[in-house]
């Protein structure tokens, strides 16, 4: 290595998705000679979203949800944003499969069944709150065992 090198080291950590980093190097008024800019190279991935609603706090109960709804062969899916630099929504879409239709939602509280067909079968299960959807709290370790039985249910 040659005694005389600079090094200039940036430790950033984990980008999350759709975050952009601009870093300027020469004199004000003389941009366009050291611009250097920096993006994401990769996809979000289920794992970064997980950490992300794990990081909202009920760490334990959205790690035991993630974990039984992958023991129960669901696949994990980050939500798409519709417009150019809008923020990723928390929340994680679920299929039975690779693809197909949504069993469900998760977020860093609840287990959210949309489908008109899943809010009539899992509506009156217990801890079940019904509006529109249903959803299920995952407070508690109870309520990860209510929400994973609605699932079930549902794939059944």
């Amino acid at each position: 290595m040659d005694d005389d090198a600079r090094h200039i080291h940036i430790h950033l950590g984990t980008l999350e998705p759709g975050v952009h980093v601009h870093i300027h190097v020469g004199t004000p008024g003389d941009e366009a000679d050291g611009e250097l800019t920096i993006e994401p190279t990769s996809e979000p991935t289920a794992e970064a979203m997980l950490k992300r609603l794990m990081d909202y706090g009920n760490a334990d109960n959205v790690q035991a949800m993630y974990k039984g709804l992958l023991h129960l062969g669901l696949t994990p899916h980050v939500p798409t944003t519709r417009k150019n630099n809008a923020k990723m929504q928390p929340y994680l879409r679920w299929t039975h499969g690779e693809s197909g239709p949504s069993v469900l939602y998760l977020n860093a509280a609840s287990a959210i069944f949309a489908g008109k067909a899943d809010v009539d079968r899992v509506g009156g299960l217990p801890g079940a709150i019904r509006g529109r959807e249903v959803r299920f709290p995952i407070r508690t370790r109870e309520g990860v065992q209510h929400a994973l039985a609605a699932v079930k249910l549902v794939i059944s």
